[in-house]
């Protein structure tokens, strides 16, 4: 007469049982996982996404200064570009610098790039300017101490400021009206800063309806623009890599 097997016996077999048929799961499962991720990796785009700041600078337009101001922003993954408006230069007047600046937007533009821009004092508006022409190419727009309309502070009218360039003049002017045509979704890509006091530009010509305008606890025009650049950078750095 055979044994009967005992119920450890088939206890001992469910298990064994139930771990080759857990075994065989997770391989299955681990093998559909790892033809996903190979199957993501091959087809996505690898490259990482290079940061692009244009550097407009205000009517001193001191290229070298800016140059060695924005070598510290390289650090966090972000190249800058300087670019000459010529403010004095007028033989042409204004539509052949923001051209050139355009030809500079469009040779930086790619789809691992994202460009962005910082207008400092008079650049302001010429930052603008770009942006309203480039608006899909653009990634921010950072107003730093600049009028972006026209206006007068009582000691120093807005003629007064614009005597010196008819271009910039031209460039308040023609931000002034472009801006009146961004959507909500553009404004929000733009960051002004103005300080607690600027002798040179009235507060009421630099904030943007529906952009980020902050008050920096600052004073004075010049040392505001510096102050942003250097001391308070990574907080437009944070802006331009969000």
């Amino acid at each position: 007469m055979e044994e009967k097997p005992s119920k450890q016996c088939f206890q001992n077999i469910l298990k064994i049982l139930k771990i080759r048929i857990r075994k065989s799961f997770y391989k299955k499962m681990f093998f559909r996982e790892k033809v996903i991720i190979n199957f993501i990796y091959n087809n996505s785009q690898m490259t990482p996404i290079i940061n692009h700041i244009i550097v407009i600078p205000g009517l001193g337009n001191n290229i070298k200064k800016h140059e060695w101001v924005m070598e510290s922003w390289k650090k966090y993954g972000i190249i800058p570009h300087v670019f000459d408006t010529k403010w004095k230069a007028e033989e042409n007047g204004f539509q052949p610098k923001l051209d050139s600046a355009l030809k500079l937007v469009d040779s930086l533009s790619n789809k691992n790039t994202k460009i962005s821009i910082i207008g400092n004092s008079a650049g302001s508006s010429f930052a603008l300017n770009i942006f309203g022409e480039r608006k899909k190419q653009i990634h921010k727009v950072i107003v730093n101490c600049g009028r972006v309309r026209d206006g007068d502070w009582p000691w120093f009218t807005f003629d007064q400021a614009t005597k010196s360039s008819p271009s910039f003049k031209e460039s308040v002017l023609r931000a002034q009206k472009l801006e009146k045509t961004f959507t909500n979704t553009y404004r929000k890509k733009i960051l002004t800063l103005r300080p607690l006091f600027d002798e040179v530009v009235p507060p009421f010509t630099v904030p943007i309806l529906g952009a980020k305008n902050e008050n920096m606890l600052t004073l004075g025009h010049s040392l505001s623009i510096a102050l942003n650049l250097t001391l308070f950078k990574k907080r437009l750095i944070n802006f331009v890599l969000k």
